[in-house]
């Protein structure tokens, strides 16, 4: 039992980071019903500029605002260059192989000039385990759940008390009616790609100390990222948030109890009896019940 609490608090850790991936794809779903797939790579920029920085002789700290600032630029970027464009054609399928083109560019760019190496960077955390009774939680690990809690409980009260989280979210829930009142949905959703950069850019530097940062980082934490996403109910940013500690518990258990291969597997396993009991996800079952 000391055992599979040992992995499910290890899990937890995993799952916070996960979750701001998460909640990113969430919200760009909601607002502009934008399905990036680029968005893992984004936060694998994030963690490539960490890990530079910190090789570089920067202080971590310095290093992990840069990279944040790097991935929300990145974000924003892409999206007056591609994703403008894409949305204007208001077909999800084209708004969807565009941002799988803009994922293979950059996951090619980054095989071509950094190579496919992992790179390791250690938290300062890292000799600073939460220890618990029999229970020990690895500094980095405790250090997603408070700020991975902290940053998502941040952006719902961002999206609930400031005008620009408002307008936001206006533009999430009518488009034409926030159009009409003079909000401007264009603007709105640059300002989301910049939110959803920043929380890609957190995970990013929560993520790397525990998994390390390589070229196909991004279209794992992608397709775990839409993975959460798709259980959580799409665009519910709670559901993806307790679908992201699901995940990774799941995770968890599956390294801890099968294999260590066998992490990603267990992800997509759960995705499918989701699919198959509850296609419509947590969120609209939360709701009706």
């Amino acid at each position: 039992m000391i055992e599979f609490i040992q992995q499910v608090l290890n899990g937890v850790g995993l799952g916070a980071s996960y979750a701001l991936l998460a909640v990113g794809l969430a919200l760009l779903l909601g607002v502009g019903r934008v399905g990036n797939f680029a968005h893992g790579d984004i936060a694998m920029l994030g963690g490539y500029a960490l890990q530079i920085i910190v090789a570089a002789g920067f202080a971590y700290y310095y290093a992990s605002i840069a990279a944040v600032v790097v991935a929300a630029i990145i974000s924003w970027i892409a999206y007056h260059v591609v994703f403008r464009y894409l949305v204007l054609s208001r077909n999800t399928n084209v708004v969807f192989v565009g941002s799988m083109a803009l994922s293979v560019a950059i996951e090619s760019a980054a095989l071509l000039l950094l190579d496919a190496t992992p790179r390791q960077v250690t938290s300062p955390l890292a000799g600073s385990p939460l220890i618990m009774g029999p229970f020990v939680m690895s500094g980095p690990r405790w250090f997603s759940v408070v700020v991975g809690g902290g940053v998502v409980l941040a952006l719902v009260a961002f999206l609930r008390y400031t005008d620009l989280g408002r307008k936001i979210t206006a533009v999430g829930e009518n488009r034409e009616a926030a159009q009409v009142i003079g909000i401007s949905p264009e603007h709105a959703l640059a300002m989301t790609f910049v939110v959803a950069g920043l929380l890609a850019g957190v995970a990013a530097i929560l993520l790397v100390p525990i998994l390390g940062v390589f070229p196909a980082m991004g279209i794992r934490l992608m397709l775990k990222g839409f993975a959460i996403v798709i259980m959580g109910g799409m665009s519910s940013i709670p559901g993806a948030f307790a679908m992201a500690m699901l995940v990774g518990i799941s995770e968890s258990l599956a390294v801890g109890y099968v294999a260590s291969d066998l992490g990603d597997g267990a992800v997509f396993l759960l995705l499918i009896v989701f699919l198959l009991l509850r296609p419509t996800g947590l969120a609209r079952l939360t709701a009706q019940s």
